[in-house]
């Protein structure tokens, strides 16, 4: 208090224009210095005060709970209760990706007044007072406004299995839960059936009967088709009531980077932030790794410009390298066999069959080995032809295992549209 009465002191002296120049310098001076010393003060103090106010994270669900000042709602009740009966593990990373949806979730109840259960009568009134909050006389004030949320992470963190949850509890609006690429190829066959300028209009026209919540597993765009149409379809959407829940691997602006023609696809983004809540799952953790196997799934073949000494190096480590030098040739036969071996003992040994798989708008995918839902392919066949999206989709549809032999070493600028296939 002293230091701010001398400062207040101070500051009038220098307003004074009676003072001489070389007096006020002087002032200022001191001015300077003391406000300093109270703006150390006070830094010093607001950290002593933060410091003792900042609750710790919880280490455990039971001092979560306990903290908590408010009921959890259906969905983090049901999240609770997945962690409780241990088949979830704790964790914060998790936990905070869980409320991001939460508040979608809540937002969604109180739309509907808390009635859930009344029938499609409530749920048609509860669709109108969303698309009337998107109406321009209402864009400025509207309180009916739900927003979705956009959650993006590494892979295996749970974001798919948190937003599985979230859909299976909202069970009182009509809804849609979809890959993004199955979602975007459907789109494009029902533009193609319809034609016309008017198409996209028609086919956004026809989704928002079908559904007022949408949830979309694996937000990726790979393709330009996809880029250059999404910001007119989602704004059609969004301007009629949709509510868009997603997941993906990429940040909002990471969507298409480097794509052909990007500059089509930029205004999506800012749509999307103003219509979803973007939460970064930012987790190390990837629980598809956590488990046990039995037996290996990847044979890798080492890196053929490695020296002999690199190599000797790396048996200190790795014991499973048997001999310093490496024929890379025959390694790489070695490698696609034990894939091979692998698709016998999973098929039972049968013989394998040639499959043609129907895709959508007519076209078709050969899979030349195939047993018991499970697919022998060689990477070459699978990512070096022109296939899409689509493709791959009918692909997993019919087939629960994939065996991938000769998978290269990928650089994205010298195969580029082999990288784009590979992680379609």
């Amino acid at each position: 208090m002293n230091s701010i009465r001398r400062t207040h002191r101070l500051w009038t002296s220098c307003q004074s224009t009676a003072l001489h120049r070389v007096n006020r310098s002087q002032y200022q001076y001191e001015l300077i210095e003391s406000i300093l010393s109270c703006l150390s003060t006070r830094h010093y103090s607001s950290t002593t005060e933060s410091s003792a106010t900042i609750p710790s994270v919880p280490n455990s669900i039971d001092a979560h709970l306990a903290a908590s000042t408010t009921p959890p709602s259906e969905y983090m009740q049901e999240y609770y209760d997945l962690i409780k009966s241990g088949k979830l593990r704790w964790d914060t990373t998790q936990l905070a990706a869980a409320q991001a949806y939460d508040t979608t979730f809540i937002e969604l109840a109180r739309l509907s007044n808390g009635d859930k259960n009344q029938g499609t009568k409530d749920s048609l009134s509860l669709w109108k007072r969303m698309m009337s909050s998107f109406s321009p006389s209402n864009s400025n004030q509207s309180t009916d406004r739900v927003k979705g949320s956009y959650v993006f992470g590494g892979v295996g963190c749970g974001k798919t299995m948190l937003m599985d949850m979230f859909y299976d509890c909202v069970d009182w609006v009509p809804k849609r839960r979809e890959h993004f690429h199955s979602f975007m190829i459907d789109f494009h066959a029902r533009v193609h059936k319809v034609r016309g300028e008017n198409a996209v209009d028609q086919v956004t026209n026809s989704m928002r009967e079908e559904f007022q919540l949408l949830c979309l597993d694996e937000f990726q765009v790979t393709d330009i088709a996809d880029a250059v149409i999404l910001r007119r379809l989602f704004s059609n959407l969004f301007q009629q009531g949709l509510v868009l829940v997603a997941t993906s691997n990429r940040a909002p602006e990471e969507l298409y980077y480097n794509g052909i023609q990007r500059e089509l696809f930029l205004p999506f983004i800012p749509l999307l932030r103003k219509q979803c809540r973007v939460h970064n799952m930012n987790s190390s953790t990837d629980y598809r790794l956590t488990g046990h196997r039995s037996k290996d799934v990847f044979f890798v073949v080492h890196n053929p410009q490695e020296t002999n000494a690199s190599i000797l190096e790396r048996r200190k480590i790795d014991q499973s390298i048997t001999s310093p030098r490496i024929d890379v040739v025959e390694a790489t036969h070695q490698a696609a066999e034990q894939v091979r071996q692998m698709f016998a003992r999973l098929s039972g040994n049968q013989k394998p069959t040639q499959v043609t798989l129907k895709v959508e708008m007519g076209r078709t995918v050969r899979v030349p080995y195939s047993c018991r839902g499970i697919a022998l392919l060689d990477f070459e066949d699978l990512c070096e032809k022109p296939l899409s999206a689509a493709d791959y989709l009918a692909i997993c549809q019919n087939f629960h295992t994939l065996c991938i032999t000769n998978i290269p070493q990928m650089k994205a600028y010298t195969m580029r549209n082999t990288v784009r296939r590979f992680i379609t």
